[in-house]
């Protein structure tokens, strides 16, 4: 176990990092190392670690609560629905995998506010489509063969639904209307579906030598781009916000 802890650390220097977490940040943390050091960031929905293992710079994290002490280049923000922040605050506003967590009534509040107080870009990723969240349905029903119960991840994902490609697109003209805010879109697919389903069923199933092999695939967290093709679980939208 030291040597995959050891191993997860010379890659990504955290002990918090995971193969499925790992994928889900290093397109984000290879868009941050083109701008400069002293550029801003907001991690909404960010939970106690979020990007800071990733990065070599402070980063202030916004979630509704903390169940542990943060990151010490976090600075944690305890707050719900309208963020604490003037206008155009930050350089980078990221969210990664919390739109789904969001009920749909909140979500066009959500777009707003993270393209509200954002000055240049904003980056937020989450699973999209029908076939994710099939592949959620099957994911949940392999984690109470092997738990007993479901997780709260699942529950929430199933009463809140995961965002479809057209919903987006209306909370993008919608946050245009609200906020005043012209930008440009581009977005990119996140982790096959299907190696995505195997390594999750590494992760969740009751033998610890298979959670083992799942720590030691994150080795190959480096190469991320190999995993990213074909029918994808998430989508990554990019907003580069237009200057007046």
């Amino acid at each position: 176990m030291r040597i995959l802890r050891w191993v997860k650390k010379a890659i990504l220097l955290s002990e918090n990092a995971s193969l499925d977490v790992d994928l889900r940040y290093m397109p984000v943390v290879r868009f941050l190392r083109e701008m400069a050091s002293a550029a801003t960031i907001l991690e909404v929905g960010s939970g106690y670690v979020g990007i800071t293992p990733y990065v070599n710079r402070t980063v202030v994290g916004v979630d509704a609560e903390f169940p542990a002490e943060p990151m010490p280049n976090m600075l944690p923000v305890i707050s719900k629905g309208v963020l604490p922040f003037r206008d155009k605050t930050f350089d980078v506003v990221i969210s990664l995998d919390t739109l789904e967590h969001v009920p749909r009534e909140f979500r066009q509040l959500f777009w707003n506010e993270l393209i509200r107080t954002a000055k240049r870009y904003v980056i937020v990723g989450f699973p999209e489509g029908e076939e994710a969240e099939e592949h959620d349905r099957l994911m949940e029903q392999f984690y109470v063969r092997e738990h007993g119960s479901a997780h709260q991840y699942f529950v929430e994902h199933r009463t809140n639904r995961i965002p479809r490609a057209e919903e987006v697109a209306a909370y993008l003209l919608g946050a245009r209307n609200d906020v005043r805010r012209e930008f440009n879109v581009r977005k990119t697919k996140n982790v096959n579906i299907r190696i995505r389903a195997l390594f999750m069923r590494l992760i969740w199933h009751h033998n610890g030598s298979f959670q083992r092999l799942y720590f030691a695939l994150t080795a190959f967290s480096r190469w991320d781009k190999l995993f990213h093709f074909g029918s994808c679980y998430r989508t990554i939208y990019f907003l580069s916000m237009k200057q007046p």
